[in-house]
């Protein structure tokens, strides 16, 4: 771990996004059915590097606004991703930064299991970049 993170997924237009973050509609239909496939594989094994309490994550795409789920961060170690970035991968393709795909690509689309003091160092880094 070199003490940096690349945070992938935190739309600016999602209740939980970041504002630097491109909004969701820029991104959308850039992937085809195959590579949101192996991108949603990888995704959904990071490690859950936090937990919210009672925050669910919308599909601000939908006009019903449904549920998706608890709102968790998620990590492979380097990479770290809001909890609904596979259902906006595997329901509207969205695309992801070339360097997280190629980090992706390098594991075989298999997420690596991130060992403790990774995950302990990605949650330092994290705690760094929230303000206050």
């Amino acid at each position: 771990m070199t003490g940096t993170v690349e945070l992938i997924g935190w739309f600016r237009d999602l209740p939980h996004g970041i504002s630097t973050a491109p909004p969701i509609e820029e991104v959308r239909d850039q992937l085809t059915d195959a590579q949101a496939t192996l991108i949603v594989q990888y995704l959904d094994k990071g490690e859950v590097v936090a937990e919210t309490l009672g925050t669910l994550t919308i599909d601000v795409l939908a006009a019903s606004h449904r549920v998706i789920g608890p709102l968790q961060t998620m990590t492979d170690g380097l990479l770290v991703w809001p909890s609904d970035l596979p259902y906006y991968v595997m329901s509207y393709c969205v695309g992801l930064p070339t360097s997280a795909l190629a980090r992706m690509a390098s594991f075989g689309w298999q997420c690596p299991t991130v060992s403790g003091d990774v995950l302990d160092a990605v949650i330092d880094r994290l705690s760094e970049l929230s303000p206050g």
